[in-house]
């Protein structure tokens, strides 16, 4: 069974990019459905969701992104490894 437990800092942006016929995805949209502190973004659905994807270079679902824009930086969570990258303006 998927656990989620993170920390949520009010000044950044939480993004979890989806997909269908992907069950871990299917599993954190079950748990996370009305949860106001995730905006789920599904590939197949969100022309946002790619551009996200192909920017930071996101190859698996789903996938964390955490976005701080006092920083400027945006990180991704896939699988166990992270991932940084600067927001260009």
């Amino acid at each position: 069974m998927l656990k989620l437990f993170l920390m949520i800092e009010v000044s950044k942006e939480h993004i979890i990019i989806v997909a269908k016929g992907c069950d871990a995805c299917d599993e954190i949209r079950r748990k996370l459905k009305g949860d106001t502190r995730f905006k789920i973004l599904d590939l197949s659905k969100s022309r946002k969701a790619r551009k996200i994807a192909s920017k930071l270079n996101i190859t698996q679902v789903p996938t964390l992104l955490v976005i701080d824009r006092e920083k400027g930086t945006a990180c991704t969570l896939e699988d166990t490894q992270v991932k940084c990258a600067r927001l260009e303006g």
